[in-house]
């Protein structure tokens, strides 16, 4: 089973309840989110290891609610027990990188598109492709095909 939707709730669970946090307490709910992160990482390699998945999807149903319950009671720095986290390593979250991966990629773009005897027309063109597919190919487990089109529009459906 992947959890990889509930893990991007849970890196975010803090800003959506909480919006606007002070330095020094938004460290402590980074570092919570992380090792609630790594616990629900653990569970999801225990089914690859453990010949008893039963178990394993039971214990991960029940730390599933358990975040959930404590999220929409706005516990958000509580919401696995200090027993559920224990020698848990915390995750680490990457997504700075693809940021800098999708700026480096269009920038790139840009300047080589420049350089070329394109039209100002035809260098913004290739510049928007080859950022749309560079978007695609790093948040491709997070967009639907029709998200894709509609930031090709300029259009939300949401």
């Amino acid at each position: 089973m992947d959890l990889s939707k509930a893990e991007r709730v849970v890196w975010s669970a803090w800003k959506l309840r909480h919006g606007q946090v002070p330095g020094p307490r938004r460290r402590e709910y980074r570092k919570h989110a992380a090792e609630v992160v790594g616990a629900i990482r653990r569970l999801e390699v225990r089914q690859d290891i453990n010949a008893d998945t039963d178990q394993v999807f039971e214990e991960m149903a029940r730390l599933l609610v358990k975040i959930t319950e404590r999220y929409a009671q706005g516990r958000t720095l509580a919401l696995l027990d200090p027993k559920d986290l224990k020698d848990v390593v915390p995750a680490v979250n990457r997504e700075w990188m693809r940021l800098i991966i999708l700026g480096v990629v269009m920038i790139g773009a840009a300047i080589a598109a420049g350089l070329s005897e394109l039209s100002a027309a035809g260098s913004t063109q290739i510049v928007a492709v080859v950022g749309a597919v560079t978007w695609m190919l790093l948040y491709r487990d997070r967009l639907a095909p029709g998200d894709v089109l509609d930031v090709m529009r300029g259009q939300t459906r949401k």
